[in-house]
């Protein structure tokens, strides 16, 4: 049996212990960041402010297998501080970035790697939610990391605007390019009114195109008078493969850092966005980091 402990809000582990408890020879158990996570094998970071990187490596100096969601990761050093504990306390460190794993997602890279789009071309991501403040950063690099994942790499060019509200963006718009003329356009924005998020992917290829919006799994129920709209618990399915991967990984203990080179990615791409938006001009690749055109 594989106790896993759980760090995060309580709506941050919710999808991760939903996903364990329909797993054989898992259990998870979401726990106080102050609590000892003695009597389990292993940690899963879904979410840490503050501290976050310092408690992470502590939990890896104590000898706990890690797999954190890449969004707790704020800079290329957060990164390189993990690894270094891992590898000194000789565990099992996944990054992950859980948002790769969503059904409609894995159906589009499915497509992709089939050869069913062609060559893909433009990639459009709509994230609109209410009140996110505290964690645009986490909702850009998500996407730029969905990004770099669908189009294979790094974008050679970056451009970014933004909208301030009181100093705190409120609308991001970024304009990726890529190698052989495929381009990301990514629009997030945290202020809509309250009640449900609104989230898109749409990619078009050479031959043919792919359209994913119902990340909620919603279900339309019509019993007489008005129809329903119910959201299934099918919106979990991203952690259970994951899981299924950290599990396979301990127990090879090959002990091989997984996802570093995605996260690291991700991060240059992000904080080429934050360079734009403070220069007013595109950053381009120059083969180690991201310079003003």
């Amino acid at each position: 049996m594989l106790r896993i402990a759980a760090l995060g809000t309580e709506t941050e582990t919710s999808p991760l212990i939903t996903s364990a408890g329909r797993m054989t020879g898992v259990e998870c158990e979401r726990i106080p960041l102050d609590r000892d996570p003695k009597g389990f094998d292993a940690v899963v970071c879904c979410g840490l402010q503050g501290d976050g990187v310092e408690t992470i490596c502590e939990q890896a100096h104590g000898g706990k297998h890690l797999l954190i969601d890449l969004a707790v990761l704020e800079t290329i050093a957060d990164v390189g501080a993990v690894v270094d504990a891992c590898r000194d306390a000789n565990v099992q460190l996944i990054i992950a970035q859980p948002s790769r794993h969503f059904p409609a997602v894995q159906t589009v890279r499915q497509s992709l790697d089939a050869s069913e789009l062609g060559a893909p071309g433009l990639l459009r991501i709509h994230r609109w939610t209410a009140d996110a403040d505290e964690r645009f950063g986490q909702l850009l690099l998500r996407e730029i990391d969905l990004a770099n994942y669908l189009l294979d790499g790094l974008p050679t060019t970056v451009y970014a605007v933004a909208r301030q509200a009181g100093g705190i963006p409120d609308l991001l718009q970024v304009h990726l390019g890529f190698n052989g003329g495929a381009m990301a356009l990514i629009d997030i924005t945290v202020r809509l009114p309250e009640g449900d998020d609104y989230y898109s992917l749409s990619l078009i290829g050479a031959r043919g195109a792919a359209y994913a919006d119902d990340h909620h799994n919603t279900q339309l129920l019509y019993r007489g008078g008005s129809a329903v709209a119910e959201r299934t618990g099918e919106n979990v399915a991203q952690w259970t493969e994951l899981l299924q991967q950290y599990a396979r990984a301990i127990e090879d203990s090959s002990l091989e850092a997984i996802g570093v080179d995605s996260a690291l990615a991700a991060l240059r791409v992000t904080t080429a966005v934050g360079r734009a938006i403070e220069l007013g001009t595109a950053m381009h690749w120059q083969g180690e980091e991201y310079e003003p055109v």
